[in-house]
């Protein structure tokens, strides 16, 4: 519960206030829709991977493994490689740890 609580914090700093209801589940998933992704500072996508949470969609991996080499690990990001894929990604979080609602 503490880490999903963490994550929520640092998500919530890149969404709109005004949102109201910016999460769903489906298929084991948990989504954090409404998320200003490419304002994520890089540092806090690997804190956020590391809380359970990856950015974009589950359907945005093929995109990120085809631009940053088909060994990619979310633990290994770095700013460059950020750079790169940030303008691409949807606009949401999306965590299989905590899907299971």
């Amino acid at each position: 519960m503490k880490d999903l609580i963490e994550a929520l914090k640092i998500i919530a700093k890149y969404m709109d206030p005004n949102i109201k209801w910016p999460t769903a589940c489906e298929n084991e998933v948990m989504y954090v829709c409404h998320v200003k992704v490419s304002d994520i500072p890089y540092k806090d996508v690997v804190k956020l991977y590391k809380l359970g949470f990856i950015p974009g969609s589950d359907e945005n991996y093929n995109m990120v493994c085809d631009i940053l080499g088909e060994d990619f690990d979310w633990e290994d990001l770095t700013e460059e490689g950020w750079n790169k894929i940030k303008f691409d990604i949807d606009e949401c979080m999306y965590s299989y740890t905590f899907g299971s609602c």
